[in-house]
């Protein structure tokens, strides 16, 4: 029995994208606003229209990831992890 559900990308952007199960159904969408002179932000939604995520893109600093409209902005880089021995170097 597969309990697995496949899923394809429609685009190589994976800023602006939606994933389709295998009916071509949309499952979810990852669509980006750049305005001019602000900070992109990358929405993701579900098949539904419902926002449940977002990404601040920032050039010096890191990205703030958003879970659910009216969630905290939490800072990327303090909950994802490090490669060991810093940029550059192999673990």
């Amino acid at each position: 029995m597969n309990n697995w559900t496949i899923l394809e990308f429609t685009s190589p952007d994976p800023c602006r994208t939606s994933l389709v199960n295998q009916d071509r159904k949309i499952v979810y969408t990852a669509s980006t606003n750049e305005p001019p002179g602000a900070r992109p932000v990358t929405t993701y939604a579900d098949a539904s229209g419902y926002a449940f995520a977002s990404l601040e893109w920032r050039m010096y600093f890191s990205d703030r990831l958003q879970i659910g409209p009216n969630g905290e902005k939490r800072v990327v880089s303090k909950w994802l992890k490090k490669r060991k021995g810093g940029k550059g170097k192999q673990a």
